[in-house]
Order: C-alpha cells, then sequence, then structure tokens
C-alpha cells in the first residue's frame, strides 16, 4: 500500500506530464493562429496568452501542493483538478473557435 507522499507524488507527476502533453496542443493553436482570416490575429493572441497565464498558474499549484502537508491535500487536489479541467477547457475552446 502506498503512503500519502508515494499517492501525492504519483498524482501530481500525473497531473504535470498531462500538463506537458497540453503543450502540443498550444503550439498547433498557435500555428493555426498565423493561417486563421477569421479571427483576429490580436484576439487569438490574447486568447493563447490566457492559456499559457493558467499553464503556468497549474505548475506552480503542482509545485506548492509536492510541499504541503497531509490535512491539506483533499482541497488542494480538488483545486488542482478545477485548474487542469479549466485549462483543458480553454484549449479546447480556442480550439474551437480557431476552427470555425
Amino acid at each position: 500500500m502506498q503512503t500519502f507522499n508515494e499517492n501525492r507524488e504519483t498524482y501530481l507527476t500525473r497531473l504535470a506530464d498531462q500538463i506537458v502533453k497540453l503543450d502540443d496542443r498550444v503550439n498547433q493553436l498557435r500555428r493555426e493562429t498565423d493561417e486563421r482570416k477569421n479571427l483576429a490575429r490580436g484576439q487569438a493572441e490574447m486568447i493563447i496568452d490566457n492559456i499559457l497565464g493558467k499553464r503556468k498558474a497549474m505548475e506552480s499549484k503542482i509545485n506548492n501542493a509536492r510541499v504541503a502537508g497531509q490535512d491539506a491535500w483533499g482541497e488542494l487536489k480538488k483545486g488542482l483538478d478545477a485548474g487542469y479541467s479549466d485549462l483543458v477547457k480553454s484549449i479546447n475552446r480556442a480550439a474551437e473557435k480557431f476552427h470555425s
């Protein structure tokens, strides 16, 4: 049976890996921004900058969670899950907007 620290580290490592994988989608969106005629370039760049800000915030939350105590873990995990979900939704919304 894994200890709390092992469980936490497994979760945080998996989440950090998933966020890195999202970088490919963000880079694809950036390339598509260069090709889009229907969406103003400035608006597209603001959307991508917003996504990158959320990504950076998630990295910070992951790093903070690595050193947090067990008593704070439940709330931290909820926040991490919500933050990751928001990041994915933001990328999906941007992809839909860029492809319209």
